[in-house]
């Protein structure tokens, strides 16, 4: 697939300690269903150790490589990437997110024909195609972590919706944007090294006027952890960024309330 000079939509991979997973998740999109003309791809590298396995599976994907010269965080190499994108719709995809059913066409189709949507979240899934928990829903609070955590109260599922549905937030898994929206918003918090990076980007698309949206027709097979990190080190970045995130978007007293029930009784 070429790399076109007027695409539609742009899609960004952004790669650390992925690479064999990226390209299963290339060769993916490379046999959708969109035309090469209508498709650029960007990969922004966050892995020094990986340049070279990158930019062979540039010679065989025909993507734009942009290397990084440290780990910048998700947001920050997204961020990055997005400066080279002229697509107007802008996909942010998982190096381990195969896509395995729907059709980008059209996505962009539904894009085109809701202009009062600004963020589209496609569906993520396992291996057995189950739907993936908690990757799409309604912007976090204490109560609704605490709900979550309850066998009490019934949790909308909204990731076992089998149609279109208005949500607080989608998984940065698989999220389609638009550029100029994406502009207007100054792209990812870099602040949100990994994680709550697109719930925050989510809700300024919502306070801008804009409505995010689910979408379960784009099917993507996530395998998850793909990036090699240690679990601790994963919970450490969850945990810190989860702090941000109720500092920046809700009350004092509730991140104050978040960590100490995380301390006494693990809520997360």
């Amino acid at each position: 697939m070429r790399t076109s000079e007027s695409p539609e939509l742009s899609i960004v991979f952004v790669n650390y300690r992925s690479v064999l997973s990226l390209e299963k998740a290339l060769f993916s999109i490379r046999n959708s269903d969109i035309r090469a003309d209508r498709m650029e791809i960007i990969v922004a590298n966050n892995d020094v150790s990986e340049v070279e396995q990158v930019r062979k599976l540039s010679g065989r994907f025909s993507f734009e490589m942009i290397t990084l010269p440290e780990n910048r965080g998700f947001g920050g190499a997204a961020n990055v990437a997005t400066t080279k994108a002229k697509g107007k719709i802008i996909g942010f995809l998982n190096p381990d997110a195969e896509l395995i059913g729907g059709s980008l066409e059209t996505l962009l189709a539904f894009f085109r024909t809701r202009p009062e949507v600004g963020i589209v979240g496609g569906r993520l899934v396992s291996k057995s195609g189950s739907p993936e928990k908690w990757s799409v829903g309604k912007s976090i609070t204490l109560f609704r972590l605490i709900r979550n955590k309850s066998v009490i109260f019934r949790v909308r599922e909204y990731w076992e919706s089998g149609h279109s549905v208005a949500v607080g937030w989608v998984s940065g898994g698989a999220l389609f944007i638009r550029r100029n929206l994406f502009k207007e918003l100054n792209g990812f918090d870099e602040r949100f090294f990994l994680y709550f990076e697109d719930m925050d980007l989510c809700i300024r698309a919502g306070r801008s006027g804009f409505r995010v949206v689910s979408y379960p027709f784009l099917v993507f097979q996530h395998e998850g952890g793909a990036s090699r990190d240690s679990d601790s080190s994963r919970k450490q970045a969850y945990y810190e960024s989860q702090d941000r995130f109720f500092m920046k978007h809700r009350p004092c007293w509730e991140g104050a309330l978040v960590r100490f029930f995380r301390s006494k009784f693990f809520i997360s």
